[in-house]
């Protein structure tokens, strides 16, 4: 175990605690400086924005379910629908919250739902 100060290749300084043999100590510092070693905030950052993008494109293929199911409904069923959408919509802009505020294709086809109610 051994703590060495090193510059990402992100360009972040830390502090890291190593554990390990001489070699996979080595090894790993040798990554971090590398362009694509990150310090553990961008690392964090990169994860959070590669969730966000995940839930913001399962959220597009919620919405187009719906979309192709909607012409086919009765029109009694479709605030049903309606609501169903907004619900789940809701909970993925909760979950990334960024996409809130942009205008999301999303957004969009809710006011197009909105519109055909």
């Amino acid at each position: 175990m051994a703590k060495y100060t090193v510059t990402s290749g992100c360009g972040h300084t830390q502090e890291l605690q190593l554990f390990g043999s001489e070699r996979e100590r080595a090894r790993r510092l040798t990554w971090m400086e590398s362009a694509e070693g990150k310090c553990n905030a961008c690392y964090a950052q990169g994860k959070r924005e590669d969730e966000r993008a995940r839930v913001e494109a399962e959220t597009q293929v919620l919405v187009l379910q719906i979309l192709n199911q909607l012409d086919r409904l009765p029109a009694e069923s479709r605030p049903a629908a309606l609501e169903q959408l907004r619900a789940g919509v809701a909970e993925r802009m909760r979950l990334a919250p960024a996409a809130a505020g942009k205008e999301p294709r999303v957004v969009a086809a809710m006011r197009v739902l909105s519109e055909r109610a």
